[in-house]
């Protein structure tokens, strides 16, 4: 609100001092900005990196205009033009961050992550005939979990259901950054509508809403 007021009532600027200080601010914070770089992609250092290089950017305008200022003893409004430029810049990279910040406190799926592109990748893998309640979602800004049903074709063993498993998630682990993956294996499903008794490894497994349980004595019985 001061630069605005200045707007119309620019005041003296001592063009010196002003490129003096902020050289040496300039030099401080792009060093700062330099060290924090290589964890850009955490999201509290991207804030840092974010906040540092803003003001080394802002240090170097204001630079720029000490220079005018002193070499032509005119155009003081240039100071608080550029204060406000670079309020709204602050603004809007700011934004950025919170909004991912808000994304990940509401659990939202990622941005950069295709839903339809990731179910398609999961149905890929041999074996697997549907994906359904699929659900992406951020932890961190590093950390991307992934919960699902995946629908097996015919009746494997377990240790074939547990292998078609550890394939999904290996083709979605790196592609699109999933590092925790809940996965629920279903068998075909069959004609009860109640309970999809169906048989693994020589058991019968039976899948409910509120679970999957195994016996050894012919069909299980539904919770």
């Amino acid at each position: 609100m001061l630069a605005v007021a200045r707007l119309g009532r620019p005041g003296h600027l001592d063009g010196g001092i002003v490129v003096i200080v902020a050289g040496f601010a300039a030099v401080a914070n792009a060093i700062g900005a330099l060290v924090l770089a290589d964890g850009s992609h955490d999201l509290n250092l991207r804030a840092g990196v974010l906040h540092l290089a803003s003001d080394a950017i802002t240090s170097v305008a204001v630079v720029v205009v000490g220079v005018v200022v002193l070499t032509t003893g005119r155009l003081t409004v240039l100071d608080p033009v550029l204060s406000v430029a670079i309020a709204l810049l602050v603004a809007a990279r700011g934004w950025t961050v919170a909004r991912e910040s808000l994304d990940i406190l509401l659990e939202a799926s990622p941005g950069d992550v295709d839903v339809d592109q990731l179910r398609a990748a999961m149905t890929d893998v041999p074996g697997v005939t549907e994906v359904h309640d699929l659900h992406c979602w951020s932890l961190s800004s590093e950390v991307r979990a992934l919960s699902a049903h995946v629908v097996l074709d015919g009746h494997p063993s377990l240790e074939q259901a547990n292998a078609i498993g550890e394939t999904v998630k290996s083709r979605i682990g790196r592609p699109f950054g999933i590092l925790h993956t809940t996965l629920e294996l279903e068998c075909e499903r069959c004609t009860e509508a109640d309970a999809q008794t169906c048989p693994i490894d020589g058991r019968a497994v039976t899948s409910t809403a509120l679970g999957t349980t195994a016996s050894d004595h012919g069909r299980a019985t539904a919770c």
